[in-house]
């Protein structure tokens, strides 16, 4: 009798245990589970306020914005082709300033490069000793000197109109490369500029007049 009460008792302390190791083992699992989720929530949270962590195909970008408006694109289209660079950027009302001034400058060179031919030739028939031989200006009063004074001005505007053709391609190109790198830049109506007359204080109590610039910021 006293064997069988005490395998009972046996019986009982060893559920107990079973059951006391079942619990814990239940709260050691519960309570990894919550530090694996308080984990990932930190680690999500830390992304959302690194930008730098984010990924960029999760970046959002607004409906029609373009992004990838490249400036050494539009560099490499404007020396290729006058012009094309600013239709690039969509600035479609440069073209004309860009081949009107190409267009100026060509005008003025080939007219300053007939007139200098002119002038020259006549110079040579003038100085080469020969009675047989006379210029268009024989005729004019218009002296060797004159007219190497005028060829000689004629060859100045001839290369003054290269160099406006060499410039009118170079400007191009710059306004081509900076245009593109102010193509995403917001001008809103954010910024305003008043200006108004100020008088500030002087000398021997006399006040000086100027101008008084302010530049306000809506939000």
């Amino acid at each position: 009798m006293l064997k069988k009460r005490l395998y009972i008792l046996c019986i009982c302390i060893l559920a107990g245990t079973l059951h006391t190791v079942a619990q814990n083992d239940t709260s050691i699992s519960d309570s990894s589970n919550i530090a694996k989720d308080s984990t990932r929530k930190k680690e999500a949270e830390f992304k959302t306020e690194n930008p730098v962590l984010k990924s960029k195909k999760t970046k959002k970008t607004e409906p029609g914005k373009i992004t990838d408006h490249s400036p050494r694109k539009a560099l490499k289209l404007a020396l290729f082709l006058p012009g094309s660079g600013q239709i690039y950027n969509k600035k479609y009302w440069k073209m004309p300033i860009v081949y009107g001034g190409f267009a100026a400058c060509t005008y003025f060179f080939i007219e300053n490069r007939s007139q200098y031919l002119r002038y020259r030739d006549a110079y040579r028939l003038e100085v080469d000793e020969n009675p047989d031989t006379q210029s268009e200006f024989a005729d004019q009063n218009i002296t060797p000197q004159g007219i190497a004074q005028r060829r000689d001005q004629h060859k100045q505007w001839m290369e003054l109109s290269i160099i406006g053709i060499g410039a009118t391609y170079l400007l191009q190109v710059v306004d081509a490369y900076v245009d593109a790198h102010l193509f995403d830049f917001d001008v809103s109506d954010d910024l305003s500029m008043s200006w108004q007359p100020n008088f500030q204080p002087g000398l021997n109590t006399q006040r000086t007049m100027g101008v008084k610039i302010s530049l306000n910021f809506k939000k």
